[in-house]
């Protein structure tokens, strides 16, 4: 793991199999980026609040900024970001940004939590883009061999992207109870699935 943007760079199981993308810049850099204090884009990359307009570029700042460690274990690694002079020009907010990554077996599992420091309200989302190796084993398997399962199972809407990659207000339903959804290339035409 990096320290810039807590950000997993590699997993792999036993075996030596990768499961992440290599981060080939020639089509993405990233591995497993961290989405805050927004997922998604701004119109103008901008916002408003409390009469001041700040700057925020796609998926916030997170993924490049500096976390501290705050503990490592064998089996476990907390990493910390508070706001600096750096952050405060784009967010106001006084908060704590924890990510854990917990080796429980065969899994890897992440959890995020915020604190607001402040007395006030706090806006912000949050999110994870990890990006995996598919087909993990290209010489046996294809692309459209896999599925993504989302639990609970249940009907979830899907919010519709603009040109410019911005949300609509325009939703459509997916999933329709299925319990997993085949991957296929064109699946992402019109960009990623939220």
């Amino acid at each position: 793991m990096l320290q810039k943007g807590a950000e997993v760079v590699s997993v792999v199981n036993s075996e030596q199999l990768e499961y992440l993308w290599n981060g080939d810049p020639k089509h993405w850099k990233r591995h497993a980026p961290l989405l805050f204090p927004i997922v998604g884009r701004l119109q103008d990359d901008q916002y408003q609040y409390d009469g001041t307009i700040y700057k925020m570029y796609q998926h916030g700042f997170a993924r490049d900024s500096n976390f501290e460690i705050e503990s490592q274990s064998d089996t476990q690694a907390v990493f910390l970001l508070r706001p600096n002079a750096t952050i405060k020009k784009h967010y106001p907010f006084n908060f704590r940004l924890y990510v854990t990554y917990q080796l429980l077996q065969d899994t890897l599992a992440v959890s995020m939590l915020v604190k607001n420091d402040d007395q006030h309200s706090m806006y912000f989302s949050i999110g994870a883009h990890p990006a995996f190796r598919v087909p993990l084993e290209p010489e046996h398997e294809q692309f459209s061999d896999y599925q993504v399962e989302v639990l609970p199972h249940r009907e979830y809407s899907l919010i519709q992207l603009n040109q410019e990659g911005l949300t609509t207000s325009s939703e459509s339903v997916c999933g329709v109870n299925t319990k997993k959804i085949g991957i296929m290339h064109c699946l992402f035409k019109d960009d990623a699935k939220i």
